[in-house]
Formats: C-alpha cells, sequence, structure tokens
C-alpha cells in the first residue's frame, strides 16, 4: 500500500507536470523552437509586426529593396502607432528625408479619402510636409510609399 508520504510526493509530481504542460502550451514553446530553427530573421519579424498591419514592417522593408533605399531611411507616418519600430528598421544617424514617406495603416473613409489628404498639410518632426507635391509609388491596402516630385 502508498504511504501518506508517497501520496504526497505523487501529487507533487503530477502537479508540476501539469504545471510544466500548461507554460509549454501557453508559450507555444514547440512552435516557437521550430519558428526560430527553421524561419529567418525577415520572415519572423514580418510575423511579428505584420505585413501591412501592427507596425507593417513586410511593407516597409520589401519597398525599401524595391526602390534600393540604402542610405537614407523614408519617414513614416503612424495612424495606429507603437514605439520603437525604427530601433528594428534603421540606423539612428540617419537624418529625415522628406522625399520618401511611408504613411502606414491609413484607412480611408467617406469623410477622410486619399484625394482629401493630398491637399492637407502633414507636420512630421516640425517639418511641414504636402502630399500634393509627391507621387504616389507604392500601395498595398493601407500602406503607402510617396516620393517627392522633382
Amino acid at each position: 500500500m502508498i504511504s501518506l508520504k508517497n501520496k504526497y510526493e505523487l501529487k507533487k509530481i503530477f502537479i508540476l507536470i501539469v504545471f510544466i504542460i500548461l507554460i509549454t502550451q501557453i508559450f507555444k514553446l514547440p512552435y516557437n523552437f521550430y519558428l526560430v530553427k527553421n524561419r529567418d530573421y525577415d520572415f519572423r519579424m514580418m510575423l511579428g509586426h505584420g505585413y501591412c498591419e501592427k507596425d507593417s514592417y513586410g511593407f516597409i522593408t520589401e519597398t525599401i529593396r524595391e526602390f534600393n533605399i540604402k542610405e537614407i531611411f523614408p519617414e513614416k507616418i503612424f495612424y495606429y502607432p507603437t514605439p520603437g519600430m525604427e530601433g528594428l528598421l534603421k540606423r539612428s544617424d540617419i537624418k529625415f528625408d522628406k522625399n520618401y514617406i511611408f504613411l502606414l495603416n491609413y484607412s480611408e473613409t467617406v469623410k477622410d479619402s486619399l484625394e482629401d489628404l493630398k491637399k492637407t498639410k502633414l507636420n512630421v518632426k516640425g517639418t511641414d510636409i504636402y502630399l500634393s507635391n509627391y507621387s504616389l509609388k507604392k500601395r498595398n491596402g493601407p500602406c503607402f510609399f510617396w516620393i517627392k516630385n522633382d
């Protein structure tokens, strides 16, 4: 017959095993290990920060590669901002270049259309920007990439 002490030890071991299984499921540890091992950095970043939602990491990096923007980094305007995305995408010593602009997560409505936005003034880091002086070069849903007209 199992003694009281052994029952107590079995109960502790059972609770510990349930706790470990619960933590593993909550944090999706097997799946996350698989992702880190088999997927590259850009795929994981796009999974976490979205293509053209959340921080729009996928749209930004694809556009930077497509238009061969290496030394300068375009200004981003977030309509639903999250802090800290610049640290993932650019060096901190790069100055603001108003020749390129990303407009991210801009949802057009009946009241606020893209044509109305082109007529308004945007203030980015103390600089007034008129989108009527820019050409829309790329769009994917609510994400836009603008290049200044010569």
